[in-house]
């Protein structure tokens, strides 16, 4: 017999009624669940576990789908959070939901998908971000995304095709080896200030620094999940090994880069017009480059 409870979850929690036919679901049953309180219905036509994600089950309740921010979080891409549900609705519903604060509706074309939860794909959430978030904040997700392995390079000419032609050169900035989006912010920044770098640069007996900035100017990203312990040791420990080898390490935070950034770019400035992120021939003197 067909477990309907196991295959909920199959689907991650919650699903539709014509999805959980199509896989052999019987109707009477699930309202059996309903009634015994081991489903609920957050709208007609959708059963979900009681504790299905919160997102999914309202965006059920709302006739829409999660996208966007929201739903490239849920993927593990990079993104800034602005705290609001980020829901796509096809443009001819006749029952689109009410704005309201902590929503964001995406209307959408697409037709919705016919098996899953409440979701769109990962090239639909990069494609509707464009027209919700910034030019940085957009090529920041695209970066996760393909640092992640979630889209491939070839994926970035189908994005192209899913957005108006004005938004074409922020493709043109993806580059997908930054490891994590402070690092794509970082590169973008200096890039607008014309300062070359390096992302993901090998250092030998090292390994690899999140940023190079000429020679030897390092910067290295903290991000808002940083805490300190056995791998802040390291951080510190293989700083200490940079600095002797004679290279310039600057390490940042989340709150640096998202609220500071002019303090750091400052600091890199200087570095940058005094040639302090070159190889010097003193430096060559004493073996370090």
């Amino acid at each position: 017999m067909i477990d309907e409870l196991d295959m909920l979850a199959r689907f991650g929690g919650i699903a539709h009624l014509s999805v959980l036919e199509a896989d052999g679901a019987d109707r009477q049953r699930l309202q059996r669940l309903v009634v015994g309180g081991l489903l609920v219905r957050p709208r007609r036509g959708w059963y979900a576990v009681p504790n299905a994600d919160p997102l999914l089950v309202r965006a059920a309740q709302l006739g829409g789908r999660v996208t966007c921010i929201t739903a490239l979080r849920k993927m593990g891409v990079w993104c800034v959070d602005d705290h609001r549900l980020h829901l796509a609705v096809a443009s001819n519903t006749g029952h689109p939901p009410l704005r309201q604060d902590g929503l964001c509706i995406h209307y959408s074309r697409r037709e919705p998908p016919i098996s899953g939860p409440p979701v769109v794909s990962v090239l639909d959430a990069l494609a509707d971000q464009f027209r919700c978030q910034t030019g940085e904040n957009v090529i920041v997700a695209i970066d996760s995304a393909l640092n992640k392995g979630l889209i491939r390079r070839s994926d970035l000419n189908e994005l192209r095709s899913r957005v108006p032609k004005k938004y074409w050169p922020l493709l043109d900035c993806v580059d997908g080896n930054c490891e994590s989006g402070l690092e794509t912010k970082v590169r973008l920044r200096l890039g607008r200030r014309g300062v070359r770098y390096r992302t993901q640069a090998l250092i030998p007996g090292v390994g690899r620094v999140d940023i190079l900035i000429g020679d030897r100017l390092i910067v290295e990203t903290d991000g808002i999940e940083f805490h300190t312990g056995d791998a802040a040791i390291r951080d510190r420990d293989r700083d200490l090994l940079l600095h002797r080898l004679g290279y310039i390490v600057i390490r940042v935070t989340y709150a640096m880069v998202m609220y500071r950034w002019d303090e750091v770019e400052s600091v890199i400035t200087s570095y940058v017009s005094r040639r302090e992120h070159r190889w010097s021939a003193r430096h060559v003197r004493a073996g370090l480059a």
